[in-house]
């Protein structure tokens, strides 16, 4: 269970990786949102183009997460 309220399931349509972060595009209902996740945290979420997440939006940060 989260405490966070405002999350959006979406989908994964790019993925942009750096040498440690990866920026990730997710649509939601017509609406583009990006996350910049760790490199370790996209390989151990096994986070892939075009998997549906779910974006956690707080007032100063956005997380990702994929069920398992």
């Amino acid at each position: 269970m989260l405490s966070a309220r405002n999350r959006a399931m979406g989908i994964v349509r790019q993925i942009i990786q750096g040498d440690v972060l990866s920026k990730v595009f997710v649509e939601s209902q017509g609406d583009m949102l990006h996350a910049f996740i760790t490199n370790n945290s996209l390989k151990e979420m096994n986070i892939r183009e075009g998997d549906e997440v779910t974006a956690i939006v707080k007032s100063t940060e956005l997380i990702l997460s994929k069920e398992a």
